[in-house]
Order: C-alpha cells, then sequence, then structure tokens
C-alpha cells in the first residue's frame, strides 16, 4: 500500500526554506516565513491562523508542543542595529486562536522550554552568566508563576540518581 503525498507548505519566491514544527497530534503544523511571520496550519482542514505577536520579537525558535497539541512555547530574542542581542523571552501560543503571551522575559538571560511536565507546567531552562550558571524553572500556567528554580546540575544530578530518563516527575525537582 501506498500512501498520499502532498504539499503542504510550497516554496515561496522570496525565502527558500521553512523553520517548522509538528504537533504532536500531527493536526497542527507552526511555520515560520520570511521575515518573521509565525503561522499555524491546521493539517486537517487547511486552515491557517497568523501568530498575534504580543511585540515586536525579530527572531524565534524552539518550538515546543504540549501534548495535546493545543498550545505551545518558543523562544525569541531581540537584536539592537548592530545585531547584538538586547532582549530575550519565551513565549506560549494558542494554536487555535494565535494569540500569543509573554512567559518569561529577561534583557540578560534566554530561556529554552525543555519539557512539559502536565499540560500546565513547564519545565524551562535559563542560561545565566557568571557565577548564575543555568537554572532550570518550573513554570505554572494557570497561575503564570515560577513554582521553582534549581541549577542545571542539581537537575542533572537526580535525574542520574534516578535513572528514569524523563525530566518531568524527577524526584526532588521541588524539593
Amino acid at each position: 500500500q501506498t500512501g498520499d503525498v502532498r504539499t503542504i507548505l510550497p516554496l515561496q519566491d522570496n525565502f527558500s526554506s521553512y523553520d517548522f514544527s509538528f504537533s504532536p497530534t500531527g493536526r497542527r503544523l507552526i511555520y515560520k516565513t520570511y521575515p518573521s511571520d509565525l503561522i499555524i496550519l491546521d493539517i486537517k482542514t487547511g486552515e491557517s491562523v497568523s501568530v498575534k505577536s504580543a511585540d515586536n520579537k525579530q527572531s524565534g525558535g524552539g518550538y515546543l508542543w504540549s501534548s495535546n497539541g493545543l498550545t505551545l512555547v518558543y523562544s525569541t530574542v531581540i537584536y539592537s542595529e548592530i545585531f547584538e542581542p538586547i532582549a530575550y523571552s519565551l513565549r506560549l501560543v494558542d494554536a487555535q486562536s494565535g494569540s500569543e503571551r509573554i512567559l518569561l522575559e529577561s534583557p540578560d538571560n534566554c530561556f529554552s522550554a525543555l519539557t512539559w511536565e502536565t499540560n500546565s507546567v513547564l519545565i524551562v531552562e535559563r542560561e545565566g552568566e557568571g557565577n548564575e550558571g543555568r537554572m532550570i524553572i518550573e513554570y505554572d500556567l494557570n497561575s503564570n508563576n515560577i513554582i521553582n528554580e534549581s541549577t542545571a546540575t542539581r537537575i542533572i544530578e537526580n535525574f542520574l540518581i534516578t535513572y528514569n530518563g524523563v525530566f518531568a516527575g524527577i524526584p526532588g525537582l521541588r524539593g
């Protein structure tokens, strides 16, 4: 038996590639077009929604979908006129409406979403400078608050001790 093959994102004349990510359900696809528009395509219906940016971000990536495929997070950076990073953020997007909100912001530290502990708790890495180093953050999407911050070294030690192979649910993450 052969499968159907169809083009869902034809290349445009003004760019040669897409930055994209499929949802875990396979229903949706987020992709970035030139210069930095984000679009969510419902593969089943063919309808698309533009992400309504919370501000004028310049660059984004590192898309991470929730397990139900209804929300996703991604990281952004804003550059100065001489292309030096001046601000970082982590943003949450509703995949059905395209609405976006900023979860975390910093002028000095970049954020990377690692995994969803649940559909309402996100595990994030914050890359710090100097003695601060890397931190692992548990962020509660329902309360819009950081639940816990731990050094990346402590988390990795707990991870190696438990041998469970999954960041979410590591014993000692909250303690």
